[in-house]
């Protein structure tokens, strides 16, 4: 027996011993799980909750029983005596607080909104947890099914799930398949041609570009000159020169038809 167990049993059979009857009851009775509850957190603080609601399990079911029966005192709430329907009545108060929480957690809502003390807080959690009104899960204090049935509402929404498909769907999946393969390779196909057509618009302005880079660099523009082109056949040259300025902007000896064409005209 570990000293956790050990430690419980004795309590509860003082606890016996002063309020009558056997260990077991006192572990079952609300008030006596509240107190030993309490002794063995004080004792045991590393301890975790599902050791102490084990030995706690363990007192009211599988405990050595000792029978000290006496005459009993009921459990009390404040200083009056406490019916069954006012520990049902706390029960139902404390589940009404309750969404999903630790211990800790539990007692801190219980005196923030109850105005509850912590042991009394743990009495009546006893009394709701025998009551089917709250369960321990996961290490988390929630409400049963009982408790969420009342304020479960419902509300028909629509959402896209896989779904299997008739044979005539399947066809008609693909068809609709095959017809947009043919309009893919079509949109490829008009794809490819505006590239094309926007590549070469690209080179086209790529080229302006430059050319107008060049003007600004040189701070000079081809444009079209009246010029006059002159033939010398006495030399043999011929020169182009520009009317604006007088300047010579060609000069080249004569081709051999050009030749021929100066003997035609002398014949």
């Amino acid at each position: 027996m570990d000293d956790l167990l050990a430690y419980a049993l004795e309590v509860a059979t003082k606890a016996a011993r002063n309020i009558g009857g056997t260990i077991r009851e006192v572990g079952k009775r609300t008030k006596s799980q509240a107190y030993l509850y309490g002794a063995l957190r004080r004792r045991f603080p590393a301890a975790s909750e599902d050791a102490i609601r084990n030995a706690l399990h363990w007192l009211r079911h599988d405990a050595p029983d000792a029978d000290f029966t006496t005459t009993p005192r009921r459990p009390t709430l404040g200083r009056e005596p406490a019916s069954d329907a006012c520990w049902a009545q706390r029960a139902a108060q404390l589940a009404q607080v309750v969404e999903c929480s630790s211990p800790e957690e539990l007692l801190d809502l219980a005196r923030a909104r109850l105005s509850w003390r912590r042991n009394f807080t743990i009495q009546v959690l006893v009394a709701a947890e025998d009551a089917g009104l709250l369960v321990y899960e996961a290490h988390c204090w929630a409400r049963s099914n009982e408790m969420t049935k009342s304020k479960l509402k419902t509300i028909r929404i629509e959402r896209t799930l896989p779904c299997h498909l008739t044979p005539e769907e399947s066809h008609q999946a693909s068809m609709a398949a095959a017809e947009k393969l043919l309009e893919r390779e079509r949109l490829e196909a008009k794809l490819r041609a505006v590239t094309a057509e926007l590549r070469a618009r690209i080179k086209e302005s790529q080229k302006e570009l430059y050319r107008l880079l060049l003007q600004s660099a040189q701070q000079k523009a081809e444009r079209p000159v009246e010029c006059e082109q002159r033939i010398n056949y006495r030399l043999g040259t011929c020169e182009i020169v520009r009317l604006d300025t007088g300047e010579i902007v060609e000069a080249r000896a004569l081709t051999p038809d050009e030749r021929q064409l100066e003997l035609g005209a002398v014949g």
